[in-house]
């Protein structure tokens, strides 16, 4: 692969905001080394791009009169450059940035996942497989738990997110400019919403490692449709599928290794089930030598950075009983794969 050639990026870079500059040479440096090695981290080239990026957004005022839509990425500049005239002053800094991006782009083909090895990093405990008939058992009870609470889960995620879009639509109907806050809630109504655009405005985002960057983002008139209760009711059962698929893979595999490993299983029974915002179900295992311990499992509802929701699934441990009665002290999953299923 062909290096950056910085004769090419010149105008772009000296269009750069000095206090900027010198972490656009870094970034620059970092895909040449990526092009020279033929390989580059896909964290390192994600960290490249929004360094780039970053200052663009005050870079192009001379083009936006013009151009008449935001700039604020290499590839706006991209669609900038074959937009504006070719002899318009922006051109030259554009074609730099197009430079940029088109390296970028080619880098993904050989974009390697996961961060580099880290040589004084602690390993990570991977247990065994789980024999099928162990997951069989506990996969009964955990889809009986998912089972018994999806309903209820549905129930109140629908409540919560209806409140939510009703408040919010009763400032947008006072003002229009008020806009939605969060990836989710912008999801949603585009769900339950009629929406005509009518202009844009800057906003700021949050990045990498706590970074804000600016952007500009359309503006919309939202009309709720008449059904949007039924269409977030929808919405909520279509993730709580996928949530049910999750809750019992995840965990089946988490217990399924420990139950299989110790040996002499005899129960697994649910002993308490809570549902809100966040499902919590309680499950007590039991083993014929006198052993057992209590697993909590949780879908537990988050909010990212940018406001869009996702599902994490935290198991705990607790009350773990030895076979002679002894309790078990600070049962992580590592050490109950590691100590409990050894003690008889």
């Amino acid at each position: 692969m062909t290096q950056i050639d910085l004769t090419e990026i010149a105008a772009f870079l000296d269009a750069v905001p000095q206090n900027r500059r010198d972490r656009i040479m870094q970034a620059v440096a970092v895909l040449n080394e990526g092009l020279l090695a033929g390989s580059i981290r896909n964290k390192v080239l994600s960290d490249a791009k929004q360094t780039i990026n970053y200052p663009i957004y005050n870079m192009f005022d001379i083009a936006y009169e013009q151009y008449k839509g935001s700039i604020s990425t290499v590839l706006d500049c991209a669609r900038a450059a074959k937009k504006l005239p070719a002899d318009h002053p922006a051109q030259p800094a554009l074609r730099g940035a197009v430079v940029l991006h088109n390296t970028m782009e080619s880098l993904k083909s050989v974009v390697v996942m996961g961060r580099a090895p880290n040589p004084n990093a602690k390993p990570v405990f991977v247990p065994g497989a789980a024999a099928q008939a162990v997951l069989d058992q506990i996969n009964a009870v955990l889809t009986e738990q998912i089972a018994s609470s999806i309903d209820e889960f549905v129930r109140f995620n629908t409540n919560y997110y209806v409140v939510q879009i009703d408040a919010f639509m009763a400032s947008h109907t006072a003002d229009p400019n008020v806009q939605p806050a969060g990836d989710t809630m912008k999801i949603l109504l585009s769900i339950v919403a009629d929406m005509k655009s009518f202009g844009t405005r800057e906003v700021t985002k949050r990045g990498f490692m706590g970074s804000t960057y600016k952007t500009r983002e359309t503006t919309f008139n939202y009309t709720l449709r008449a059904d949007y209760k039924a269409l977030v009711e929808a919405e909520m059962r279509r993730e709580a599928e996928q949530i049910k698929i999750h809750f019992v893979t995840k965990n089946a595999s988490k217990l399924g290794k420990i139950v299989e490993a110790k040996g002499n299983f005899e129960s697994a029974t649910t002993t308490k089930i809570s549902v809100g915002q966040v499902i919590e179900a309680t499950m007590r295992i039991v083993f014929q030598d006198g052993s057992a311990f209590t697993v909590v499992n949780k879908v537990v509802w988050k909010t990212s950075t940018n406001g869009l929701g996702f599902a994490q699934y935290p198991t705990t441990f607790h009350d773990v009983r030895m076979a002679d009665g002894r309790k078990m002290p600070m049962p992580s999953e590592e050490r109950m794969n590691k100590v409990f299923v050894k003690t008889a």
